[in-house]
């Protein structure tokens, strides 16, 4: 509960006070890049689909699909943060150029990345279902609802569910269900892009966190998620804490 009430701290006082500073967008002159190269993790390893996997429960499990949402990138700034306009991307482990994410940004210096796992309220009732917002994604259950901000779905011996289903579609973006998670990226320096240069990141993400990060999620205890609520949002939380910088550079 410490880590979770320290992490949501962290959260809360860099908004804030990032809110406090001129903020760029992308209506600013954009005349250097980003790419963010994301690598799903299982223990360290690359994700396999397909293949037999074990969390710290010892509970082995097999996955067919794992699929999570990235939107809204800022970059930090000391003095003015960046906020790409429009960026919303669906990271599918199926599709290894999902896994590349590419914007323009402002050349300037920068010493963090903030983004969110998830799609923001506002884009959820725009009613804009287009490209990886389009329902075929598999990623929307209604209007009410609206989007899942990560799925993963599976079988496991470990499962009760009729066909030892393993299946956690987590969502929730409003009030008392609100599983939408911010993730803060620092930079071990800062990083100085000119024009016409690219910023480079390589973010892992292990995959494993879904079980064991700030709560403890079995798959013997939470074989299927479906809906928005409590056990989401703690699924949410465990998952917010899987990504690490890897490796950062200008080119």
């Amino acid at each position: 509960m410490m880590r979770l009430l320290t992490s949501i701290t962290i959260v809360c006082l860099l908004l804030f006070t990032n809110s406090c500073k001129k903020e760029k967008s992308a209506t600013d002159d954009t005349g250097a890049f980003l790419e963010i190269q994301l690598v799903n993790q299982v223990n360290g390893q690359p994700l396999q689909l397909n293949k037999t996997l074990t969390n710290s429960f010892q509970e082995t499990f097999t996955l067919t699909e794992y699929k999570y949402y990235v939107s809204n990138l800022e970059l930090l700034n000391p003095s003015k943060n960046f906020k790409a306009s429009d960026t919303y991307f669906l990271v599918n482990e199926q599709s290894a150029d999902s896994k590349t994410l590419k914007t323009t940004i402002r050349a300037d210096a920068y010493d963090g990345l903030v983004f969110l796992v998830g799609i923001d309220s506002t884009r959820q009732v725009s009613g804009n279902h287009t490209g990886v917002l389009d329902p075929a994604q598999g990623m929307y259950w209604d209007a009410n609802e609206g989007y899942m901000a990560a799925k993963m779905e599976g079988t496991s011996d470990f499962s009760g569910a009729p066909g030892n289903v393993l299946r956690h579609e987590i969502g929730g973006f409003e009030g008392q269900t609100n599983a939408l998670r911010y993730v803060i990226i620092p930079f071990p320096a800062t990083m100085v892009v000119n024009q016409g240069q690219t910023l480079k990141l390589t973010i892992k993400a292990e995959l494993l966190r879904w079980f064991d990060g700030i709560y403890p999620m079995s798959i013997a205890d939470n074989p299927t998620i479906l809906n928005p609520g409590t056990a989401a949002m703690k699924i949410a939380d465990n998952y917010s804490g899987q990504f690490s910088l890897s490796s950062i550079d200008v080119k």
